[in-house]
């Protein structure tokens, strides 16, 4: 019930006001889509590769 409350009283606009982004569903969707080929792929991977790639170049 609170979170009904607090729901309806977060508009668009309020969460605009405070530099909230959301993709719109459709790109969301295609860029996952995309990403996520296989059955042992996740969303957050490519951050994971990235942060190996980081930790691997501070090594240098």
């Amino acid at each position: 019930m609170f979170e009904t409350a607090v729901t309806a009283a977060d508009t668009a606009e309020m969460r605009k006001a405070r530099g909230a982004f959301f993709t719109p569903e459709p790109i969301a969707r295609y860029v996952t889509d995309w990403a996520v080929r296989a059955s042992g792929d996740t969303k957050l991977g490519f951050l994971e590769a990235r942060r190996r790639h980081r930790q691997w170049a501070d090594a240098l």
